[in-house]
């Protein structure tokens, strides 16, 4: 192997004979100065001061903010790559801080934009001011001058001392969200991988490959699958081969998916470092996609081919058939990949499930079974080919499930015991 290999293995995928150590990460903040902004003269913002000097303070507290019309806006923090800068017409949601009062907010971005605290009753329009240009997981500090507050009970509330400093954090845009994971990792998914499609998740012992580039709080790449022209693997999940950050990245990924990290320095080369290649205490970014899954890998063919199916296996009668208003009743057997069965029709029998409903609560967590059981007539069995994402809670393989509908309503089918 080349020298370049070597630092390349010890750099991102971390081997057993390359030692880690634990440091604490700093969060990146950036902060946008304009000298010529000014405080809005509001009675919470600006009440009357009783000399010169308390008001200059109010300025000098609020002069690295910018301004949009009438809005004082200040980000807090966000990270490095600004993904999907909020425009027009995205659903987003937000996470919302007023006082001591936090809440959660899903909404639609468009010109006459209001976030609501119901909590307090009250309604700030902001109509996108201070909202422009905000990147995915950004956290900003907004200052709203008490025209643009108003109550949400019919009657005007007069509120005296009203705080107008509202942090709003931008944590989801059109499903895309960065999400804290353990030891302080954050990753955002952003190309899934359809349900029906992903026939396993990675677990520890699987084998797997990605592509990947790594980079620098600064943008420097460091390295790349691209730039060594072929992926990095197989290694086993689990196994210590890789720096912890991508061991917990990579938990109950699908096939093909593509995700990007932001990685604290205690998940990858701690105080330590790697040489003149990334220095200690680094915080480094990560842009993966997981190409290999035991044996099966990543292409063209494999992202259109759905796993989830079902076949009928024995007729029934068709004078009833199951639908969303019916109380039914089912034999099953479900079968994994390691041999394993469960179901009323295992080793020890027990009687059919039920009643259930299509649609009702008790299929909610085996959401793949409601639409193969639709339309099922009474005594007709089927094969169910259920993927992990569409089984049951835990599931993280394809296991294959047989369903006998034996009871509509009040009509139950007659089947011989020998063939159950």
């Amino acid at each position: 192997m080349k020298l370049t290999g070597i630092i390349f293995a010890c750099c991102v995928f971390k081997f057993v004979s390359c030692e880690k150590e634990d440091s604490k990460s700093d969060s990146t903040e950036e902060d946008f100065k304009d000298d010529d902004v000014k405080v809005p003269e509001t009675d919470d913002l600006n009440k009357k001061e009783d000399s010169d000097e308390g008001a200059g303070s109010k300025r000098e507290e609020y002069s690295d903010y910018k301004k949009a019309y009438d809005i004082l806006y200040k980000t807090i923090w966000r990270p490095r790559d600004c993904l999907h800068p909020l425009s027009l017409n995205d659903s987003v949601t937000m996470n919302m801080e007023w006082g001591t009062t936090a809440v959660n907010q899903k909404l639609q971005m468009d010109t006459s934009v209001a976030l609501r605290i119901e909590s307090e009753g009250i309604s700030f329009k902001l109509d996108q001011k201070g909202l422009e240009g905000m990147c995915l997981g950004e956290k900003r500090n907004l200052v709203i001058p008490e025209a643009r507050i108003s109550s949400l009970s019919k009657e005007k509330e007069t509120r005296r001392d009203l705080k107008t400093v509202l942090t709003i954090e931008l944590v989801e845009v059109n499903d895309l969200k960065w999400t804290k994971l353990a030891g302080g990792l954050i990753m955002i998914l952003l190309e899934k991988v359809d349900e029906k499609r992903c026939g396993r998740l990675v677990v520890d012992g699987d084998t797997l490959s990605v592509e990947y580039e790594g980079s620098q709080e600064d943008g420097t790449v460091f390295d790349s699958s691209k730039s060594r022209g072929q992926p990095f693997g197989p290694f086993k999940q689990g196994h210590h081969q890789i720096i912890r950050g991508y061991e917990i990245a990579l938990h109950h990924r699908c096939l093909g998916e593509r995700f990007k990290m932001i990685v604290p320095p205690e998940l990858a080369y701690g105080e330590q470092g790697v040489g003149d290649l990334i220095p200690p205490d680094s915080t480094l970014y990560f842009d993966v996609r997981l190409v290999q899954l035991n044996e099966e890998h990543w292409s063209e063919d494999t992202q259109q081919k759905d796993v989830y199916s079902w076949e009928r296996l024995t007729e029934g009668k068709c004078e009833f058939s199951a639908t969303v208003v019916d109380d039914l009743y089912i034999h099953y057997l479900a079968k994994s990949s390691d041999g394993s069965e469960f179901g009323t029709l295992a080793k020890e029998k027990s009687a059919p499930y039920g009643p259930f409903r299509l649609g009702g609560p008790e299929l909610e967590k085996v959401p793949g079974l409601g639409p193969a059981i639709e339309w099922m007539c009474l005594g007709e069995e089927k094969l169910v080919i259920l993927p992990p994402k569409l089984g049951w809670e835990g599931q993280h393989d394809t296991i294959r499930v047989k369903v006998l509908l034996t009871q509509i309503n009040e009509n139950k089918a007659d089947i011989p015991k020998d063939e159950l």
